[in-house]
């Protein structure tokens, strides 16, 4: 790819849509919209879906036009995704404050870290370790760190990079065993 993107253009997901094919059959499929996914990494039990989603949707209000949510739950591994598909842009000036107001929210529920980014974005915690698939995040936040983020909505898109990736990753396992 010899040009670049805008974030605006980049951020995108997949959302589940149906249509009604020549025969009346409910056809379903996914359709790449403009769009991003929250992620956040718990060491213990998860937040309540209703709660969480309640806040979620009082932040994007003004720009969702829906929202979806995923959760993880194992012996090792607790993640809480949160799909916003995004209808109205933020203006330029509000997208940073609207992104690291989701990312805390995941924090204040008790996440050790939260991120996001485009449906290519992981999400494993291993998208912290450098030299793993990266795992294209766009922004992150920890108690200790705040918010990370290389880009605003009309700048060229940047994921982290290593550096910072292994800054947040040695934030996450100092929380770990605090």
């Amino acid at each position: 790819m010899g040009y670049s993107m805008n974030t605006k253009d980049s951020l995108c997901v997949f959302w589940p849509k149906e249509h009604l094919d020549n025969d009346g059959k409910k056809v379903f499929y996914h359709e790449e919209c403009s769009g991003v996914i929250f992620f956040g990494y718990w060491l213990s039990v998860l937040p309540s879906d209703t709660n969480f989603l309640k806040k979620a949707t009082g932040i994007w209000s003004e720009y969702m036009g829906d929202l979806k949510f995923d959760r993880w739950e194992s012996e090792d591994y607790n993640c809480f995704a949160v799909s916003i598909l995004i209808s109205t842009w933020p203006s330029s000036e509000k997208w940073r404050d609207i992104i690291k107001e989701t990312l805390k929210l995941f924090i204040e529920e008790g996440a050790v870290i939260a991120w996001c980014g485009d449906e290519e974005c992981s999400p494993s915690i291993d998208c912290f370790i450098v030299g793993k698939n990266a795992g294209n995040v766009y922004s992150a936040y920890t108690l200790h760190n705040d918010m990370v983020c290389n880009s605003n909505l009309d700048e060229e898109y940047k994921v982290l990079g290593d550096a910072q990736l292994l800054m947040l990753c040695e934030d996450f396992l100092f929380c770990s065993i605090s």
